[in-house]
């Protein structure tokens, strides 16, 4: 989304910016698997991290416009 124009976030930019979805994608990934973002030793977990199937819910990546109600 481009929250300068698009403060409502109804516009998603995933199909025109693909190779930034893709860089986005990957640096998730790493973080999940070395368990930080930050430098440093990887780490475990806490949690299982299962965000792959958190993203393909019903809702997922919806607006929800709370000036409605």
């Amino acid at each position: 989304f481009d929250l300068s124009n698009d403060i409502g976030e109804r516009i998603n930019l995933h199909d025109k910016q693909s190779e930034t979805v893709k860089r986005l994608t990957n640096l998730l990934e790493k973080y999940i698997v070395d368990g930080r973002s930050t430098k440093g030793e990887p780490q475990k977990n806490d949690v299982k991290v299962d965000w792959k199937r958190a993203t393909q819910t019903k809702d997922a990546g919806k607006a929800k416009d709370k000036t409605k109600k």
